[in-house]
């Protein structure tokens, strides 16, 4: 007997829900390095590996200040922190995750450190597997 060369596929039929949810800015504010490297070791703590995480802020400016005991004039000033800018409707982050609940504790927590107003938005997408 001849075995057959062709193999049966199975079409999966498989649902997969994933909520993509982003910390939305509602006020303009410069923001430093500090404070982003805050967020995200929050986050980090509360999401797992399975979840996909997008900064959407780039630390590109220096901010310069003079000791306060110097006078006025002789230059600009050392470098005292980096800093980057964030619009009004700005999105601070995305996360991409399978677990809504957990996702919005985590843009909460996320929320709470950060120190400008923000609002949570969130999406439902269904993938064919």
């Amino acid at each position: 007997m001849q075995r057959s060369l062709i193999k049966k596929v199975k079409v999966s039929t498989k649902l997969s829900t994933k909520f993509y949810l982003s910390l939305i800015a509602l006020e303009s504010k410069i923001i430093s390095s500090n404070e982003l490297q805050t967020l995200y070791q929050t986050i980090n703590k509360l999401i797992k590996k399975q979840n996909t995480l997008d900064f959407n802020i780039f630390i590109h400016l220096n901010w310069t200040k003079k000791p306060t005991e110097v006078r006025m004039g002789k230059g600009k000033g050392r470098i005292n922190s980096e800093v980057g800018k964030i619009q009004k409707g700005f999105s601070i982050l995305n996360l991409i995750t399978t677990n809504l609940k957990q996702g919005k504790i985590a843009l909460k927590c996320c929320k709470l450190k950060l120190s400008i107003k923000s609002t949570i938005r969130s999406n439902k997408f269904i993938f064919l597997l």
